[in-house]
């Protein structure tokens, strides 16, 4: 099965148990960030928003070309699938229609009582922090709401991807050790030079000093998994690096 519609909704089913339709869907390019290093192909701040009818016709469409025997597991991304004011009714509704499955990326910039309330509808949500806009002290404390709320409820899932900016390194330090004593579910994630990412483009090269990578390669700090954007014979080394020292 080949399910295309709308033009952004990725359908993925490959190996992966077959009771399951899995489903990518980029949502809509809105977002209330415009990060230094984040595509310009995937986020503006000006993109309007899916009506909920809208949302309503595409899951109806989903439902009558997936085999009804099948789940339809959704991964929501953007943009920033939360800005449209119609993302939280719209996972009620998938959640009480009881065939989907729903996960997201967002920026965790709503307030704690929506990120709580959405995660109470939802599977899994997975979090970003990007320091040139997040406010750690207020950032922190819904971060700890929601994985608070999933240790309490069976079946829930929550992890926090930490965007290392090396221009915030202070801030990004404190919510790695906040997360550790916590026991908030992290990943470190390097920055990639935005010509990474726009080919032909010049855009945002993040620089880290030695004690920073320092930091990025201590297992104290490791908590999942430590991802590399740099080039191929820098992954390679770093990769290699990370085996050595977690005894691998």
């Amino acid at each position: 099965m080949n399910f295309v519609e709308p033009k952004n909704v990725v359908a993925m089913q490959s190996d992966r148990p077959h009771d399951v339709f899995y489903i990518h869907w980029n949502i809509g390019k809105r977002c209330n960030y415009d990060c230094s290093y984040c595509s310009d192909k995937l986020h503006d701040m000006k993109s309007p928003h899916r009506s909920f009818d809208n949302l309503i016709s595409i899951a109806e469409k989903m439902k009558k070309n997936i085999p009804n025997h099948k789940k339809i597991r959704i991964w929501f991304t953007g943009g920033e699938p939360t800005v449209n004011p119609n993302f939280l009714k719209y996972c009620k509704w998938l959640k009480a229609d009881g065939r989907f499955m729903i996960g997201l990326n967002t920026n965790g910039s709503r307030t704690k009582d929506f990120l709580v309330e959405l995660m109470s509808v939802v599977d899994i949500i997975q979090f970003s922090s990007h320091f040139e806009y997040v406010e750690t002290d207020k950032f922190l404390p819904k971060m700890k709401a929601v994985s608070d709320y999933c240790r309490s409820n069976n079946g829930k899932s929550m992890s926090l991807n930490l965007m290392m900016e090396p221009e915030y390194w202070p801030a990004a330090v404190t919510m790695v050790k906040y997360c550790v004593e916590h026991n908030i579910s992290y990943h470190m994630k390097r920055i990639r030079p935005k010509s990474h990412v726009d080919p032909g483009k010049k855009g945002y090269t993040p620089y880290y000093t030695d004690d920073q990578l320092k930091f990025l390669n201590d297992n104290e700090y490791r908590n999942v998994v430590l991802e590399e954007y740099d080039d191929r014979h820098y992954n390679i080394r770093y990769k290699r690096q990370a085996r050595e020292k977690m005894g691998k």
